[in-house]
C-alpha cells in the first residue's frame, strides 16, 4: 500500500508506543458499542477518477470535490451535483495530500516527490496558477479561511504560506527528536489553532497567531505518515485519530482542553483504519479503512452506528460535504471515488438479553496496591496489603458471577508488590509482595476449568511510592535517567514473561495483565519541588511530568514488547488498555496535586480532601503543602477509577472467553 512510499525514520520511543497500542487494541481490549440506526447509509455513485486516488477535499461552497492522482500526477475535480469528472488538473508528481480556501476558491495540493513544491489550483479555471517552494516530502495540507494561511508537514516541519502572495513566511520547527510532523494536519478556523500528527506518537498543538508550538497532547497514536489520519468537528470542537493496524480505534481529543477525552475500538478486527472526516452537520463520523470498510461514528455517543459499510478495495482518503450531507471516499484498488449519502437517524441502542449464568470459574487477582485497591474504603489491613472490598478485582468477580454459576475468587494482589524481588522486611511483612509468589499460590492451586488470572504490576518497581527517589530520578541527568527508565521497564517485562509463560502452560488459563495510569497533573506542585534543579531534556521540553510520563509509556510498552509480542500474542492472553471514559481523567485535580482540570467529580483518582480515600501522601508531602492528614494520595484510583481497571479487565475475559 502506499503508506510505505512515505519516507520515516522511526524513533525507539515512538516505534515502541505505537506497537504498544497496536498490538494492545488488536486484542480487543475495551468492548465497541454498535447502536442501530433506522435507516442505512448507502453508496449512491461510484465515480472514475485517475490513477491511484489518494487524496480528496470539498469545497462546500461550489460542492466540487478534488481528488489527487498519486501515481498520475494529476487532480480530478468532481461536479457534486453529477457525479462527474468535469476536469484533470496536471501538477508535480507524486500528489498526496489536498485541501480547499472555500473563501477564495483556492485548491492546495500537496506534492510528495522530493523538492516538488505546493500546487495552487484556482477553482474558478481549474488551472495551476503558482508552485510554492516548500521543505521537500510535502505530504498533509490545510487550510484556515480565517487568515487565508496554508499549513503544510514537509519531513519533520510546518511550513506557513501566506494565500495572498502564495509565499512561505514561517517555517514551525519540531519541537521534539526523531519524526516530528510528517503527516495528518488540521487547523481549527475558529481560533486558529492547528493540530499536526507527529510521528513521536502524539499530536502536536500549535497556535497560528503566532506559528509556535504550545502543547503536546500525548498518548495518541496514528498513522503518522497519512495526511488524512485526522479530522476535525468545528462545532463540537473534537479532533479525531484513527490509529491503523491489524485492528484499530479513533482517539478523540477535547479542543477545548487540548486533552485526550478516550479512544474507541473499531468493529473489524481487521478493518486498519487510516483516514477520517467529520459531518458537523449530523456529527457523523466516517472511518475510512483500508480494508475495505467505511465505520461510521456517532459524534454525540461515540458510538458506532450500525455495521460498517462494505466497499470492496483499499480505500485511502475521506472528505464530507456538510451541506449536501454526501462522503467521498478514495479507493485505489479500482480508481474510484465512492459517494455515501448521509441520511440516517437518530440511532437507537440494541437491548441486550440477559445471560443465565452457568457452569464454574476460578480467578485469582494479582498485582500491588492499584489492584488490591489502596486508599479505598472497606479495606482489610492497613499496614500490609491494604485490600478493599471496592478494589477493581472484586468489581471483575461481581461481572463473573453474571455468567457463571459459581465463582472461586482468591484475591493476592498487594500494596507494595513488586515484579523484582523485594528485601527481606518487605516479604516478612507479606509473602504477596512479590509477585512469584502470587503466581506460585495460582500454580499450586490450579484445578480442571475455567481459570482467570489478572495481572496489575510494575509501579512499585519504578519506587513512585518514594518520594525522595522520585525526586532524584526526575533530577538526574538526560543519559541517567533514561537508561534507568529504560532497564527499569526491560526487567519488569522480562519477569513478567516468565511468570505468565508458566501459567499459560496451563491450558485452561486465560491471563490478563493491565496497563497502568498516568496519575499526573501536569499542574502538580510535585514538579515544583526541587527548585533550583529542573529537569533536564527529554522530550526538548524542561519539564519534569515529561519524564513521569515517558516513565508510565514504557511500562506499559514493556507488558507488550517483553511480553505479548515474545510469548508469539498467545490467544490466553490480553494486555488491557486503560483508557479514562470520556469527560473524566486520572489525573489528580486538588492544588496540591496539580491546578490544572479535571474538575473533583470527574477526577478517576484519589486526591487530597478525598472523602472517600483512606490514603496519605508521604508525610513529608503533606507537610510542605501544608495538608496535615487530609487523605488523599493523587495517586491510586478511586471507586470510578477502579471500574475502569474492571471494565478493561471484564472486557479482555470475555474476548478469551472467560
Amino acid at each position: 500500500m502506499k503508506i510505505t512510499r512515505i519516507r520515516q525514520q522511526t524513533t525507539k520511543l515512538s516505534y515502541v508506543v505505537i506497537l504498544l497500542c497496536l498490538l494492545a487494541l488488536n486484542s480487543g481490549l475495551t468492548p465497541t458499542v454498535r447502536a442501530q440506526t433506522t435507516t442505512s447509509f448507502s453508496v449512491i455513485a461510484t465515480i472514475p477518477v485517475g490513477t491511484d486516488p489518494y487524496g480528496i477535499a470539498v469545497n462546500e461552497n461550489t460542492n466540487r470535490i478534488y481528488v489527487t492522482n498519486y501515481l498520475e500526477d494529476t487532480v480530478s475535480v468532481i461536479d457534486g451535483s453529477t457525479n462527474t469528472v468535469i476536469a484533470t488538473v496536471p501538477v508535480i508528481l507524486a500528489p498526496l495530500g489536498v485541501s480547499v480556501n472555500p473563501i477564495t476558491n483556492r485548491i492546495y495540493v500537496a506534492n510528495h516527490n522530493s523538492g516538488s513544491p505546493l500546487s495552487v489550483i484556482d477553482g474558478s479555471t481549474n488551472s495551476v496558477i503558482a508552485q510554492v517552494p516548500v521543505y521537500i516530502n510535502a505530504t498533509g495540507v490545510t487550510v484556515n479561511p480565517n487568515t487565508n494561511r496554508i499549513y503544510v508537514t514537509v519531513s519533520g516541519q510546518v511550513d506557513v504560506i501566506d494565500g495572498s502572495s502564495d509565499t512561505v513566511v514561517s517555517t514551525i520547527l519540531p519541537v521534539n527528536p526523531g519524526l516530528g510532523p510528517n503527516g495528518g494536519i488540521v487547523v481549527n478556523p475558529t481560533n486558529n489553532l492547528i493540530y499536526v500528527i507527529d510521528g513521536n506518537s502524539l499530536i502536536q498543538v500549535i497556535d497560528g497567531n503566532t506559528n509556535t508550538h504550545i502543547t503536546n497532547i500525548l498518548g495518541v497514536v496514528s498513522q503518522s505518515n497519512n495526511p488524512f489520519g485526522i479530522a476535525l468537528n468545528s462545532d463540537t470542537n473534537r479532533i479525531y485519530v484513527p490509529s491503523a493496524g491489524i485492528s484499530g480505534f479513533v482517539s478523540i481529543i477535547d479542543g477545548a482542553s487540548n486533552t485526550l477525552l478516550g479512544t474507541v475500538p473499531m468493529q473489524e478486527t481487521d478493518a486498519f483504519p487510516l483516514a477520517v472526516a467529520a459531518n458537523k452537520s449530523t456529527n457523523h463520523i466516517f472511518v475510512a479503512n483500508f480494508n475495505s470498510s467505511v465505520s461510521i461514528l456517532d459524534g454525540a455517543t461515540n458510538t458506532f452506528l450500525g455495521d460498517s459499510l462494505s466497499i470492496p478495495g483499499h480505500l485511502l482518503g475521506v472528505a464530507v460535504n456538510s451541506v449536501t450531507n454526501r462522503v467521498y471516499v478514495t479507493n485505489s484498488s479500482d480508481n474510484t471515488v465512492v459517494v455515501i449519502e448521509d441520511t440516517s437517524l437518530p440511532p437507537t441502542p440494541t437491548p441486550s438479553p440477559t445471560p443465565i449464568p452457568t457452569g464454574e470459574i476460578d480467578y485469582f487477582a494479582l498485582g500491588d496496591s492499584i489492584a488490591a485497591g489502596h486508599g479505598l474504603p472497606e479495606g482489610g489491613d492497613v499496614e500490609f496489603c491494604r485490600q478493599s472490598a471496592r478494589a477493581y478485582p472484586n468489581k471483575v468477580r461481581d461481572a463473573l458471577r453474571t455468567r457463571y454459576e459459581k465463582v472461586n475468587f482468591y484475591f493476592l494482589a498487594c500494596s507494595g508488590a513488586t515484579a523484582k524481588v523485594p528485601d527481606a522486611k518487605t516479604l516478612k511483612q507479606d509473602p504477596k509482595k512479590f509477585l512469584q509468589n502470587q503466581v506460585d499460590f495460582v500454580l499450586a492451586n490450579l484445578f480442571d476449568r475455567p481459570t482467570l488470572v489478572s495481572i496489575t504490576i510494575g509501579a512499585n518497581d519504578f519506587e513512585w511510592a518514594d518520594t525522595y527517589n522520585v525526586i532524584r530520578r526526575l533530577s538526574d541527568s538526560p543519559a541517567k535517567y533514561l537508561t534507568w527508565a529504560n532497564q527499569t521497564a526491560d526487567a519488569v517485562g522480562q519477569t513478567v514473561r516468565f511468570q505468565v509463560h508458566d501459567l499459560l502452560e496451563h491450558e485452561n488459563v486465560a491471563v490478563v495483565i493491565t496497563q497502568i495510569h498516568n496519575p499526573a497533573n501536569k499542574e502538580s506542585n510535585f514538579f515544583k519541588l526541587y527548585p533550583g534543579r529542573p529537569c533536564a531534556n527529554v522530550y526538548n521540553v524542561v519539564d519534569c511530568y515529561d519524564r513521569f510520563a515517558y516513565a508510565v509509556n514504557l511500562l506499559n510498552s514493556a507488558l507488550v514488547l517483553d511480553v505479548y509480542v515474545p510469548l508469539g500474542s498467545p490467544e490466553r492472553l490480553r494486555i488491557a488498555t486503560i483508557n479514562a471514559p470520556l469527560g473524566k481523567d486520572f489525573s489528580s485535580p486538588r492544588t496540591s496535586c496539580g491546578s490544572a482540570l479535571p474538575d473533583a467529580g470527574a477526577s478517576l483518582v484519589q486526591y487530597p480532601g478525598d472523602p472517600n480515600s483512606n490514603s496519605l501522601l508521604p508525610w513529608t508531602v503533606r507537610k510542605l503543602w501544608g495538608i496535615g492528614n487530609t487523605p488523599g494520595d493523587c495517586f491510586h484510583p478511586n471507586e470510578t477509577g477502579a471500574q475502569v481497571y474492571a471494565d478493561a479487565v471484564n472486557t479482555a475475559a470475555q474476548e478469551m472467553g472467560r
